[in-house]
């Protein structure tokens, strides 16, 4: 017999991100041919039968929750919009009673409620005029749950927006001073992409304004995501990157021109600059954060980066005075670069074919392989069809990392089922590129 399972356990299984029961699929194809088989299906009616009923216990509980979220003793109200929280998206039906739970004479419960909303994500979108009236909130972690709530909605920019703007203003004004709050406000803003332009007056003032290096970080990225002035912030950006005592907002630069993205092309030569100019750095540590900062920027510039950095970068995968940390970010980048990288292949197959690189970068070389498609697929045959050993072994990995990439590689692998030294490698491959049958 199946055994019980308790009503945590079904949330986890049945009602896992959407909330939604998942049919089972065992046992769909079977026919009572046999007794093994009528067991097998009645043991599944016996399964989704007891998922019915803790389905509807489910069920009932957020009733009796919504239903207690209106109790008289606030420790009530309290674990109420705590539980409610914890079911998540499923709780989606008491969106009315958690939104007037907003107006509870507890901050506790305020909180919770709060945190409930932001658990079941836009579909509680109703709530966004009353969560913006939470940014005022008296209690502090109200009003940062509040922020929260509504980067998770993430609906109404022509509401949202404007309260989060005036929430940004001189908190000697009325607006935040909670300083993480601030910080948050900055990124739930650059949540909103394009629908808060009218944000960035107030974000370009803070920017120039704050001694404090991660909200100027956050700022700077909240204007990339929104993609505001766009030909001010690039030429912002160059000027922090060519300006020696401007060394602390490195990072914040170049992950502005990450998040721009390919219109920021222009920029490709002045990260390649400072790349080199961290090798003077006289702190290691922050030399390894621009660097690696620098690489996920220019993952982010598309064919813009096929001519001036991928052959750069292939320099990087191949320094050996450089960090492993730094190589291996360098190899996930020319993934990251794609089709647009496809000079790094015979780079890339030879490292491969070398028992250290392999050692240390086989998942990374791989990714690089991948992300460049499938122009990688012929060179990898061509070089696996004339090796042996070891190094054979390891192209055929390669081979069945590309997944269904490296379809025209079948009838190869295929020839290796029957030689002992490549089977298992060839047979694991195979499985890789030609998905099973659900």
């Amino acid at each position: 017999m199946v055994q019980k399972m308790s009503l945590a356990a079904l949330v986890a299984l049945a009602f896992a991100g959407s909330g939604k029961l998942v049919a089972q699929k065992d046992g769909e194809a079977k026919k009572p041919t046999d007794k093994a088989a009528a067991k097998y299906i009645q043991e599944n009616k016996e399964t989704a039968l007891l998922y019915y009923h803790e389905a509807k216990k489910l069920h009932n509980s957020i009733q009796q929750l919504r239903y207690l979220l209106r109790a008289i003793d606030e420790e009530t109200r309290y674990y109420a919009a705590k539980a409610l929280a914890e079911i998540g998206p499923s709780a989606l039906s008491a969106v009315r009673e958690l939104t007037r739970a907003l107006y509870d004479k507890s901050a506790r419960v305020r909180a919770e409620a709060t945190g409930a909303l932001a658990r079941i994500g836009p579909p509680a979108k109703q709530a966004v005029p009353d969560l913006i009236k939470r940014l005022a909130d008296e209690d502090p972690q109200v009003r940062g749950r509040a922020v929260g709530a509504l980067r998770k909605i993430n609906s109404s920019p022509e509401i949202t927006v404007p309260a989060l703007v005036k929430r940004l203003e001189d908190p000697g004004q009325g607006g935040e001073r909670v300083a993480n709050i601030r910080l948050n406000l900055v990124d739930a803003l650059g949540d909103f992409g394009p629908e808060a332009k009218e944000a960035t007056p107030v974000l370009m003032k803070l920017w120039n304004e704050s001694n404090d290096l991660g909200f100027k970080y956050f700022t700077f990225g909240a204007l990339a995501r929104i993609k505001a002035n766009v030909d001010t912030l690039i030429p912002l950006c160059l000027a922090i990157l060519n300006d020696p005592l401007q060394e602390d907002y490195y990072s914040c630069a170049v992950g502005a021109l990450g998040i721009i993205g390919p219109q920021a092309k222009e920029g490709i030569p002045h990260l390649l600059r400072l790349f080199e100019k961290c090798r003077n750095l006289k702190q290691p540590a922050k030399a390894e954060v621009i660097r690696s900062t620098i690489l996920r920027a220019l993952g982010k510039m598309g064919k813009e980066a096929e001519e001036a950095a991928v052959p750069a970068i292939i320099g990087y995968c191949a320094d050996r005075a450089l960090p492993s940390g730094t190589r291996h970010t360098a190899y996930i980048t020319l993934g990251e670069i794609g089709p647009s990288a496809k000079a790094a292949i015979p780079f890339l197959i030879d490292s491969l074919q070398k028992r250290e690189e392999f050692n240390e970068f086989s998942s990374v070389i791989f990714h690089a392989l991948k992300g460049i498609g499938k122009e990688a697929v012929k060179p990898l045959i061509n070089a696996y069809l004339t090796t042996s050993g070891a190094t054979k072994e390891r192209l055929i990995r390669a081979l069945g990392a590309m997944g269904s990439l490296a379809i025209e590689a079948i009838p190869f692998l295929e020839m290796e089922i029957s030689n002992p030294k490549y089977r298992i490698a060839a047979s694991t491959a195979i499985r890789r590129i030609i998905p099973r049958n659900p």
